[in-house]
């Protein structure tokens, strides 16, 4: 599963970006752009990605018909980006709202700052006793295991 975090910082970059466009008579209204940004978003929170995918390669079209500046090179790079980030990982796409409301996990942030605790602590200078890069590496491989139920299954393995 995709983390949802991920994807959430990808749809708020862009959004920043498409705040910082300048309107002119002939380009996209910046509130056209943004509701399109909102809705490939909201598309990939309900887990269809290709409908976000059509979303974001529509829009793509419309901020390439706008005049040059900076701030349109910038987001045309950055929809390319999410773009392909998507569509490279489409079939880890979850329907985040149905493992939402019953309280499912749609994000791992929890365990990455878990393990960063655990190595940080370690890895800190004035420590006594330092592990190597390569027991640090094992412990994460138990932690991995006991988190997903899998570490009783290896003992008797």
């Amino acid at each position: 599963m995709l983390d949802w975090f991920h994807i959430g910082m990808r749809f708020q970059n862009l959004t920043q970006l498409a705040k910082g466009l300048e309107e002119t008579d002939d380009s996209p209204k910046r509130g056209a752009i943004l509701k399109d940004i909102e809705d490939a978003k909201w598309h990939l929170w309900h887990g269809s990605a290709y409908r976000a995918i059509q979303r974001l390669g529509s829009l793509t079209w419309d901020v390439e018909a706008m005049p040059d500046g900076e701030a349109k090179t910038k987001l045309t790079a950055k929809l390319g980006d999410c773009l392909t980030y998507i569509d490279n990982n489409q079939s880890f796409i979850v329907n985040y709202g149905d493992r939402f409301r019953p309280g499912d996990p749609i994000a791992s942030g929890f365990v990455e700052s878990a393990v960063n605790q655990v190595v940080a602590k370690r890895f800190v200078k004035q420590q006594q006793m330092r592990w190597s890069d390569q027991n640090a590496h094992r412990l994460l491989q138990v932690r991995t295991a006991e988190l997903n139920r899998q570490l009783r299954r290896h003992f008797e393995h």
